[in-house]
């Protein structure tokens, strides 16, 4: 067995053993379940998943290490469409580099824990998530700068700020910290005085 597809069936909770015969399940799809958190437990011993899907399931929280049973092999996560209003700065531990996509749009969070060890991604979907847009979301907004993906990722907070790109609003020029020379963290003027783009243009 290499593909599991159980979506729309109403599961609200997975026992630990259950997945346990499945240990070269490689695709795992629980959309649309009754799900409250990741199933954890259950991942254990699923050492070949690349794929997990737990779209529109009603989980608000997701913990630290929740990934960590598959983190050396998993490649796509959909957490999208959630209502997931937190992600605790250690629920993606363990994933880095073999992460290739990455679905978290529509849902209710205003932050995000550091994806920086993310250097595989060709795919990240941040859209319709209402970010506040302040100093604690500026490692975000650089990050997402150096990105050459379209993300999606706009503010939902402060008013002044509410509808725009992140990789666009001003309310970060203030924070402590901006315009190190690093990507997204020069000043208008400096940019403007850069004789030629060192990276081509990205959208965000």
């Amino acid at each position: 067995l290499r593909w599991l597809y159980l979506a729309g069936n109403a599961i609200g909770r997975i026992a630990p053993a259950a997945l346990a015969p499945a240990k070269m399940l490689e695709k795992l799809d629980l959309e649309g379940n009754r799900l409250v958190e990741v199933p954890t437990a259950a991942l254990r011993g699923l050492p070949a998943l690349s794929e997990l899907k737990l779209s529109r399931n009603p989980i608000k929280r997701v913990g630290d290490g929740a990934f960590l049973p598959v983190a050396s092999s998993l490649q796509h996560l959909y957490l999208d469409n959630m209502g997931l209003e937190q992600i605790s700065p250690g629920a993606f531990a363990g994933l880095g580099p073999k992460i290739r996509s990455l679905y978290l749009e529509s849902n209710k969070m205003s932050n995000i824990p550091d994806m920086s060890n993310f250097t595989g991604l060709e795919i990240l979907n941040l859209g319709d998530v209402p970010f506040h847009c302040d100093c604690q979301l500026l490692p975000l907004r650089r990050w997402i700068d150096k990105l050459n993906l379209r993300v999606g990722a706009t503010c939902g907070s402060p008013a002044e700020a509410r509808g725009l790109k992140v990789k666009l609003s001003t309310t970060f020029q203030t924070c402590p910290g901006w315009g190190r020379g690093e990507a997204g963290g020069a000043s208008p003027d400096k940019a403007k005085a850069a004789s030629k783009p060192s990276k081509k243009k990205r959208s965000g």
